[in-house]
């Protein structure tokens, strides 16, 4: 009878084997994720690539305008009865029609590096056919991984016309590349990305992978940026970001001192304030909202703490603060101070349902409604000012009001007569450079 010479493995050998794999699987996995994340920032990059050859060619079709500069007749085209609030909003340039078109889908606008935003971007995919600027209908600014550069001019080669959205602020001249990897990085931060990762994609069409050498006052792309010439802008091509929702970065020449514009304690009545502040696109003029937003923080730490506060964005509709009417203790502003600054202005100026819930629901002392133009009036909508009167039939609340613009006549028609049928103070604030 034959007898068998195979063994089995013994213990020792099992737990050798088993090490071996997983020094193997150590090793190797680090290096497939990092495989794997370059290739999302190529595919990203091919994205990019996409949309930069979208708005070159509605340039090449716009008298070499791209659709944030088109002058006010083109303007009015494209965007009807909402050409002053989409002037330079991020949702607004990607819902234009001929861009639309190019793109195909909106799953181009989400980059394999930004998961995050995959759920909002889905609803624009199924919304996609019903986007229309000349009704109003955008798509949702979160649904988008990409800002575009104000200063991007075909005719100037070298300037920047869309990044990825992970700047650190919203100028090229100050941000650096915020990453997942970094534990003080904001809403900005994308998860593929790390620390000084970015694409750039630029005015004529050229698309790279960057780092923060690429950033900032001295960064090499900042700087053929900014030394530019010719096309559509005289002198310094801009660097603002458009779409981007972050802290306040202003100069110094801010039309206010901060802590001006908010004066609760001077004109504050009694002890239960509602700010109703516009978050619509044109609000991205002139740092208009950077100025909203430093604002209105600088006005909570300095409420008295026995008071009590809420606060509303508004532009199609109602943005509510979460939460209920709080007051400013630091653990409240902690919780609070992020989402205003993560507020992205996108859409048209409507404050109607705000103050229908404002006064209905939070039983204010005095409201602060801060605007930078018209409101958005149509048949069947009630006047703005007649709204209020109706709500605040007993005067009981004080209703103050802040305009920003270039021209005081674009804000005063409506805000000042508001200001003064209920008890308020009208206040203009000059938001262009001093």
């Amino acid at each position: 009878m034959a007898t068998s010479n195979q063994r089995g493995l013994t213990l020792i050998e099992v737990l050798v084997v088993l090490a071996i794999i997983g020094i193997l699987t150590a090793i190797l996995l680090p290096v497939l994720s990092q495989a794997k994340a370059k290739a999302q920032r190529y595919t990203c990059l091919a994205q990019l690539d996409q949309i930069s050859k979208a708005f070159i060619g509605y340039a090449h079709n716009h008298n070499d305008r791209l659709p944030w500069q088109l002058t006010p007749t083109q303007a009015r085209e494209e965007f009807g009865e909402h050409s002053a609030d989409y002037g330079l909003d991020l949702a607004a340039m990607f819902s234009v029609p001929a861009i639309r078109l190019d793109l195909g889908s909106a799953e181009l606008l989400l980059s394999p590096c930004d998961p995050e935003r995959a759920a909002a971007n889905e609803k624009a995919h199924e919304r996609w056919g019903q986007i229309n600027p000349l009704e109003g209908r955008l798509l949702p600014a979160d649904a988008i991984s990409y800002v575009l550069i104000e200063g991007a001019d075909i005719a100037r080669p070298g300037t920047v016309l869309a990044v990825t959205r992970n700047l650190s602020t919203c100028d090229l001249g100050t941000a650096h590349w915020s990453g997942a990897d970094d534990p003080n990085a904001g809403p900005e931060a994308m998860a593929g990305l790390m620390r000084s990762q970015g694409q750039i994609v630029f005015a004529d069409g050229s698309a790279r992978l960057s780092t923060d050498v690429d950033l900032g006052e001295t960064g090499v792309v900042t700087r053929a940026h900014d030394e530019s010439a010719g096309g559509t802008y005289r002198g310094p091509a801009p660097t603002h970001a458009l779409g981007c929702g972050l802290a306040p970065e202003l100069t110094d020449d801010s039309p206010v001192k901060p802590g001006e514009l908010f004066q609760v304690a001077q004109s504050g009545k009694g002890n239960r304030y509602v700010f109703i502040i516009d978050c619509s696109g044109s609000m991205n003029r002139d740092q208009r909202m950077s100025l909203a937003k430093r604002e209105i923080v600088e006005g909570l730490r300095a409420m008295e703490p026995e008071k009590k506060f809420f606060i509303y964005y508004y532009n199609d509709g109602s943005i509510p603060m979460l939460g209920d009417v709080t007051t400013p203790t630091r653990e409240n502003l902690t919780r609070i101070i992020p989402w205003i600054y993560s507020r992205i202005a996108s859409g048209n100026t409507n404050p109607r349902a705000a103050l229908r819930d404002a006064f209905q629901t939070k039983n204010p002392s005095t409201v602060w409604l801060l605007t930078d133009g018209i409101f958005l009036q149509r048949p069947g909508l009630k006047p703005v000012t007649d709204l209020i009167r109706e709500l605040n039939e007993k005067d009981e609340v004080r209703v103050n009001t802040i305009g920003f613009h270039r021209d005081r006549k674009a804000v005063d028609r409506s805000l000042g007569p508001i200001a003064a049928a209920n008890d308020g103070t009208f206040r203009f604030v000059n938001s262009s450079r001093k």
